[in-house]
């Protein structure tokens, strides 16, 4: 379902929609990244991976800049500071060139 809406709304830019999307997608999937599950924390890795892919939709700096957002206390689980951390090497090695010709 993300890959078909991702693909037919490619051409739409959702620069305004950034809070909506924050709110709703990110904060959901970025709590599954810590998950126990392992399932359930690769598919939510997969669909911000998918997320950050998409530059026109969402794309790797808005992902990027959400899952280096979030201030890692004492009460941070590992799991969850350790599922951003490789989140953001992800896409950081995907996507470092690009990222550099935005700014």
């Amino acid at each position: 379902m993300l890959e078909t809406t991702l693909t037919v709304h490619e051409e739409v830019s959702f620069e305004g929609c950034a809070s909506l999307i924050s709110r709703i997608l990110f904060t959901n999937l970025f709590a599954r990244v810590g998950d126990q599950n392992s399932r359930l924390r690769e598919a939510a890795e997969d669909i911000l991976l998918q997320m950050a892919g998409r530059a026109k939709l969402v794309g790797p700096a808005a992902v990027l800049s959400y899952a280096t957002r979030v201030a890692i206390s004492a009460d941070t689980k590992p799991k969850a500071a350790t599922g951003r951390l490789q989140l953001a090497n992800k896409i950081l090695e995907k996507h470092v060139h690009q990222l550099i010709d935005q700014q």
